[in-house]
């Protein structure tokens, strides 16, 4: 299992709604440079809020889906399945800190591969 961290960390405000999109890594036959082997993709992806500060309720999250199409995550094109994305919505009264949410990802080789979304909430 390989868990690894996103490098970008979200600012999100109360009352807030962003998509994270995150990549698993390249995909290319004979180069392993991601989290993904050569010729892999995300078959399917789930999402748990592990780490909020004290007292906090989970943000509301949107079900994970897996990119069909090529798409752009932090200047790199992503083929089909290479990466994710998931709408997190701050409620109007969310507690300010930092949030971590895991995402637990099964490819196409049933290989399970975690990233984490670093969120903190901050003043409006």
């Amino acid at each position: 299992m390989s868990e690894r961290t996103c490098q970008q960390i979200y600012a999100m405000g109360r009352s807030e709604a962003r998509t994270a999109t995150v990549d698993f890594g390249e995909n290319t036959a004979g180069q392993e440079t991601g989290v993904l082997d050569a010729g892999e993709t995300v078959s399917s992806c789930t999402i748990a809020c592990t780490t909020k500060p004290s007292g906090a309720a989970d943000p509301t999250m949107g079900s994970v889906s897996v990119n069909g199409s090529a798409v752009y995550v932090n200047g790199r094109s992503c083929s089909a399945g290479e990466a994710v994305s998931v709408l997190l919505t701050m409620a109007s009264d969310q507690t300010y800190g930092r949030y971590v949410f895991t995402l637990t990802a099964t490819t196409t080789s049933s290989h399970v591969l975690k990233r984490l979304i670093r969120v903190d909430v901050g003043v409006d």
